[in-house]
């Protein structure tokens, strides 16, 4: 019974950790955070198999995309002036979006 139970908990475990993998995660910068005007961003996407693609945007300006097969991880550093901006990410799967401060 206890070896039934322990592989009943690791297949819940593996279930629950698949689940929690957002199609589009943003890292850094983290919404509504404040950064230097070089600011570094860093996200990923997962998409299941088969040919996606992924674009960013600074502000509504695109400013890179790719294609990828089941999981892209960009980084990339700015020079962005003072105020509030936004950060958003389109993949075939998903998207996420920040806005941050710039100091």
């Amino acid at each position: 019974m206890k070896k039934y139970a322990l592989s009943l908990a690791i297949c819940l475990l593996a279930a629950n950790a698949g689940a929690a993998n957002a199609p589009v995660n943003i890292a850094y910068p983290v919404n509504a955070s404040s950064v230097h005007n070089y600011f570094h961003s860093y996200f990923t996407t997962t998409c299941p198999g088969g040919a996606n693609s992924v674009k960013w945007l600074l502000d509504g300006t695109l400013i890179g995309s790719t294609t990828f097969y089941d999981v892209a991880s960009v980084q990339f550093a700015h020079k962005l002036p003072n105020g509030w901006h936004s950060l958003q990410v389109i993949s075939s799967c998903g998207q996420d979006a920040v806005k941050f401060f710039v100091q």
